[in-house]
């Protein structure tokens, strides 16, 4: 496993969970198309993770990056 914080830009892989107490971030997050099973891809890192979810385009802090739990790419 590995964090969204890991992944180079380009990459594409299927989150496996969602380490928050936040039940306000987990319903945004979901809303937005980040859920476990859901697939991402990172189009950048710097100054923000811009994050692909099926054709929303996210702008992540770092440490929400951090708390999304990805199975490695593929790759």
């Amino acid at each position: 496993m590995m964090t969204l914080d890991e992944l180079q830009p380009g990459q594409i892989a299927r989150v496996a969970e969602i380490r928050s107490e936040d039940g306000a971030r987990l319903m945004k997050l979901a809303s937005l198309g980040v859920f476990p099973g859901s697939l991402l891809r990172l189009q950048q890192r710097k100054p923000v993770y811009i994050v692909w979810a099926g054709e929303t385009m996210l702008s992540l802090e770092r440490s929400v990056a951090r708390d999304i739990i990805l199975m490695p790419p593929a790759n």
